[in-house]
């Protein structure tokens, strides 16, 4: 028997999808070697996407439902950048993969330290911030009529 999903249920799971694509982006283009891009800007498309998302399935009738949407998004984001941009300056790090790092634009061995990590928890907060004020900031413009 299959199981139909409520709209609350389809919206949070598409804002769970939306929040990990972010993420993922966020950690691809944060791992472009001598990009000096902004890789920020993917956790800010992640909270405006999250609030139209939400206005358009009619679950944005306040504000705090929208800024609710772009900080799950934000969190997602954050969690997803944070993990997997460990996990590849770890593997980045064994000794094998010196070639791999030396390609990349690491001019020397890639150590992970409580330095480093304490770097990306802060950048990972910075990019749920910024999901949540451009969330903040897309609700005027999405918000319905007799909201």
């Amino acid at each position: 028997m299959m199981r139909f999903f409520s709209k609350e249920e389809k919206t949070m799971t598409s804002i769970t999808k939306i929040g990990l694509l972010s993420g993922f982006l966020f950690f691809a283009h944060a791992m472009i070697p001598f990009s000096h891009a902004w890789p920020l800007v993917w956790p800010l498309l992640g909270g405006v996407a999250a609030v139209y998302l939400v206005s358009q399935r009619g679950g944005a009738q306040s504000f705090w439902k929208g800024l609710s949407a772009s900080a799950k998004v934000g969190f997602a984001a954050a969690a997803f950048f944070f993990v997997a941009t460990a996990a590849a300056l770890f593997i980045l790090g064994q000794p094998s993969f010196e070639p791999v790092a030396k390609s990349l634009g690491a001019e020397g061995g890639v150590a992970v330290s409580a330095p480093i990590l304490l770097s990306l928890a802060f950048a990972a907060l910075i990019g749920m911030a910024v999901a949540m004020v451009s969330g903040a900031l897309t609700y005027p413009l999405v918000r319905p009529k007799n909201a």
